[in-house]
């Protein structure tokens, strides 16, 4: 995997620690480690941190009333980036 610590630092956005409500907000660095906020994720992982869910096992009624429509939204309506390397 390709270091992303310092590509391009006068346009990367790099985020601090979060603070007391858990928001982290972009700050300006020289030097130091990086946080880009750059998650990579299966779609088993993804969806186990987005919806709580496995989707291995099916996916009860109660469950499908109770997810946020935020989260359901952005599954539909984001982007999905494949780069082609696995078949």
């Amino acid at each position: 995997m390709k270091d992303l610590s310092w590509i391009q630092p006068r346009f990367a956005p790099l985020f601090g620690e979060p603070d007391a409500e858990g928001v982290s907000r972009a700050e300006k660095k020289a030097e130091g480690p990086v946080n880009h906020l750059v998650e990579i994720h299966t779609l088993k992982s993804y969806l186990n941190a987005v919806l709580n869910i496995d989707p291995d096992r099916p996916i009860a009624t109660l469950d499908w009333l109770v997810f946020p429509q935020q989260r359901l939204l952005a599954l539909k309506a984001g982007k999905v980036f494949y780069d082609g390397l696995v078949p």
